[in-house]
């Protein structure tokens, strides 16, 4: 039986709202979409030679997917952001800070949300 596009609207939202908690829906924004930029990024340009994005080994989103249940899942994404950060910094795409840092990976998400693509 199919589903409905307003069963599956609803569903979504809801997801979202678990996922989000007590965070405002503000910050929560900033979060999802840099998961989505690295979730197309990865589908579209991983392991393609000669790609606008380089996604590097440990870059992409299924490295982002394996830190399931990680405590220190913060950190690490924010290792394979920059990661991600750093390949395209070297192909000219963008100056982008090289350091792990928190400031750097804040930076790194923010020049990776406005990226054109």
């Amino acid at each position: 039986m199919a589903i409905k596009k307003s069963e599956l609207y609803s569903s979504l939202w809801k997801s979202c709202d678990e996922l989000r908690g007590g965070m405002d829906a503000s910050q929560y924004k900033d979060y999802v979409l840099v998961l989505l930029f690295m979730k197309y990024v990865s589908d579209k340009y991983a392991g393609k030679r000669d790609a606008l994005i380089d996604v590097p080994a440990g870059g992409s989103f299924a490295d982002m997917v394996a830190l399931k249940g990680d405590k220190e899942i913060g950190d690490h994404i924010n290792k394979i952001i920059a990661r991600l950060a750093e390949a395209n910094e070297l192909k000219g795409v963008s100056t982008l800070p090289t350091s792990t840092t928190r400031k750097s990976s804040a930076r790194a998400r923010r020049w990776l949300i406005a990226s054109p693509i």
